[in-house]
């Protein structure tokens, strides 16, 4: 039977892999930069911008336009944890279902070996 104890990357999972998308170093191929800093960017223009005053929001782009990339790996860990709380009653139910999907499998696994050993 599975347990919350065994199903624990259900939580975990999303923020260590945006986290790591997050973290990338920046590369510029075909005319283009990719990794880290234009996601860093894109998830501050995304998530964190447009729920701000224009006060604070000139405040975290001047900010943010003068950090150190360390600044803004911080920055962005605050947003995907946030992002996470956000979306942990998501997970909690997919996480849910999951486990009594497979709980329901293994009781019925099990309730048919009886019957074929009677």
């Amino acid at each position: 039977m599975l347990t919350w104890i065994r199903f624990w990357p259900v939580f975990v999972g999303p923020v260590l892999l945006l986290n790591g998308l997050g973290f990338l170093p920046t590369l510029f191929e075909g005319g283009r930069y990719w990794g880290g800093g234009p996601i860093r960017q894109w998830m501050l223009n995304t998530l964190l911008i447009p729920i701000l005053s224009v006060s604070q929001t000139e405040q975290i782009v001047q900010w943010f336009n003068e950090a150190s990339v360390l600044q803004e790996c911080v920055m962005y860990s605050l947003l995907i944890l946030n992002l996470d709380i956000v979306l942990m009653p998501v997970f909690l139910g997919i996480g849910t279902g999951i486990m009594k999907v497979l709980n329901w499998i293994t009781v019925k696994d099990l309730a048919l070996k009886r019957q074929a050993v009677r």
